[in-house]
């Protein structure tokens, strides 16, 4: 499983889409806020969080 942090920004939609073109499983982490449309229609996982939240980075 492959983990993309910001997934929903421009590099990180594209490594994403590449990663799942690969056939890889990714975990998308995003902010709760975020604009999801550059990851619609990917079989990801997304789950909310933010980088700044070290324990939720450790979980």
């Amino acid at each position: 499983m492959a983990l993309v942090m910001g997934a929903n920004g421009f590099m990180g939609s594209h490594i994403t889409r590449l990663l799942v073109a690969q056939g890889r499983q990714v975990r998308a982490m995003v902010r709760p806020t975020s604009d999801l449309s550059a990851l619609q229609g990917l079989d990801i996982e997304i789950c909310y969080g933010d980088i700044s939240d070290i324990d939720y980075v450790r979980a």
